[in-house]
């Protein structure tokens, strides 16, 4: 009996340690070795972002004999893929037509201000009276020649690179390519039973802000397959689920997620960085997959900068570089969104204090003309000597009180009308933000 207490209480203690160690380097020489890395449907997505060196870059780890055998997704990630592409591409074609548009603009502009910018000059008489400033040797017909020439010559860049762009009509290669690499290395859909359990589940888990999802708890809709419905707000526990489901199945010692999510339902963060995974991830993980020895989460530069160093010494800092600056442009988009959220929020909340407060002014408007009309009954059938008449008059205190509650409701209003106002200035200037980068 007592050995079998040790021996629980080692066990119990050994996977508290798992959970709380440090990546260590002979760990990280193993995980490129041997470990399986299994990438969400946003690295791949990302590919239509990045710049061609940065995407090649990407393709070419992927496609790594060294490597290729080792990696895999799950079927949520195909699925999102799939779903999502569309979107992306659009975005970026959207975006060529946003640049040249404001491109031509600003040339229209830059002609404009120069003809008024000479013509204000020539006023001016410099050569006869202050022949010691000369603009012409500055500014002249060839400078402004070189400015618009320099602008047209990036108009031509724009028109020739949308064209050669992918859109939503042609062949999608990044596609073909995504699935060419990828081909028998992905996990098969959950069965309805799994699926509505896993549904239940999140509920729970997303009302006690439980890893991972819970910061997508507000995303609408659904992804369908055959006579399966896959809920978006779920996506993330999904593929949570097809990681432990696929980590037993292997028997893999060694898993690695690599994601462009930057949300705080995956990372671990302390003092501004991401040390990596959740603790209750893999207190989760640990505990339901007993063969893993390290589950780790790589963002999409840091997987290139290991690949770099433990694959292919011929991957571009450019392309490392490329991929944080999407990572970091991901992260402020996802901070200006939950501060809009938090904001459109504070709205709701207020429009649902208005509309009470309305309701009780209403109430007290229609109170007080019951009584009015009571009073006025009262004093018209009602002779200046009776009794009745005293309670008439204090009836007329009872209006006075429900004159201040009213003057009170109208202010308390006006007031929280002001902060709606404030807040609806705070929305459209992070929309505007938001728009503008």
């Amino acid at each position: 009996m007592h050995n079998l207490k040790f021996i629980h209480n080692y066990f119990m203690i050994d996977h508290l340690i798992k959970v709380h160690r440090e990546l260590t380097e002979e760990e990280i020489k193993e995980i490129w070795k041997n470990g399986i890395f299994i990438f969400d449907s946003n690295v791949l997505l990302d590919l239509y972002r990045l710049p061609s060196t940065a995407k090649d870059d990407l393709i070419g780890v992927l496609q790594n004999e060294n490597f290729n055998s080792r990696i895999w997704i799950g079927f949520q990630v195909a699925l999102e893929f799939l779903n999502n592409r569309l979107n992306i591409i659009g975005e970026q074609k959207n975006m060529y037509s946003k640049v040249i548009k404001l491109t031509e603009d600003h040339v229209c502009k830059i002609n404009e201000l120069n003809e008024a910018y000479v013509k204000e000059i020539k006023k001016l008489n410099l050569t006869q009276r202050h022949s010691a400033i000369d603009p012409s040797a500055y500014i002249n017909e060839d400078t402004i020649s070189k400015s618009v020439k320099k602008f047209k010559k990036f108009q031509k860049y724009l028109k020739d690179s949308e064209t050669e762009h992918i859109d939503v009509n042609n062949v999608d290669s990044i596609k073909d390519i995504i699935f060419q690499i990828f081909k028998d290395k992905i996990g098969e859909p959950f069965e309805k039973a799994e699926l509505d359990k896993i549904n239940k589940e999140g509920e729970e888990r997303y009302k006690n802000s439980f890893p991972p999802g819970y910061m997508d708890m507000k995303k609408e809709g659904q992804h369908a397959y055959k006579e399966l419905s896959f809920v978006r707000k779920f996506g993330d526990l999904y593929l949570w689920n097809e990681i432990m489901n696929y980590t037993n199945t292997s028997k893999s010692r060694y898993i690695v997620l690599v994601t462009g999510d930057v949300k705080e339902d995956w990372w671990e963060e302390k003092r501004g960085r991401k040390l990596g995974p959740r603790k209750e991830l893999l207190n989760e993980i640990y505990s339901k997959c007993e063969s893993l020895n390290r589950f780790h989460i790589y963002n999409t530069s840091t997987f290139l900068k290991f690949a770099k160093q433990e694959l292919d010494n011929n991957i571009k800092e450019t392309s490392i570089e490329d991929t944080q600056n999407l990572i970091d442009e991901n992260l402020r988009r996802s901070k200006m969104n939950l501060l809009s959220n938090q904001i459109k929020s504070e709205i709701f909340s207020i429009d649902k204090q208005i509309q009470e407060l309305k309701s009780l002014l209403h109430n007290n408007y229609l109170r007080n003309e019951r009584i009015s009309e009571y009073r006025d009954g009262l004093y018209n059938n009602s002779e200046p000597s009776d009794d009745i008449r005293d309670h008439a008059h204090n009836l007329g205190y009872l209006e006075d009180e429900l004159q201040q509650e009213k003057e009170e409701l109208t202010n308390n209003i006006k007031n929280l009308e002001l902060n709606k106002m404030r807040l609806f200035d705070r929305y459209r200037y992070y929309l505007e933000k938001n728009n503008n980068k």
